[in-house]
């Protein structure tokens, strides 16, 4: 799947904050910054945040990750997020077309 966009969405951003903000439970004065670690960080994902945050990232944006699309570089920061988020959001529209 081609996903070269250099910079996300800021509709992507936010929306993708809104989910990890709620899939993690954090609350709204923690800050989120497009570069913050998803593993490994401050708020180290595990392998049930992950399936949380997909499922969650699927209903919230009308997508379908199937097995193989997502690369653990895709969530290694909210920014790489975003970015596989915009890619899949653009293969589905231009498949549609």
């Amino acid at each position: 799947m081609e996903r070269r966009t250099t910079v996300p969405h800021l509709e992507t951003m936010a929306r993708v904050q809104v989910v990890i903000r709620i899939c993690l439970k954090l609350d709204t004065g923690t800050a989120l910054p497009a570069d913050m670690l998803l593993i490994g960080g401050e708020h180290d994902i595990d392998s049930l945040d992950v399936l949380l945050i997909v499922t969650e990232l699927e209903r919230e944006f009308d997508v379908v990750i199937t097995d193989g699309d997502m690369q653990p570089t895709d969530l290694s920061t909210i920014e790489a997020l975003c970015l596989f988020i915009d890619g899949l959001r653009t293969a589905a529209s231009t498949a549609g077309d």
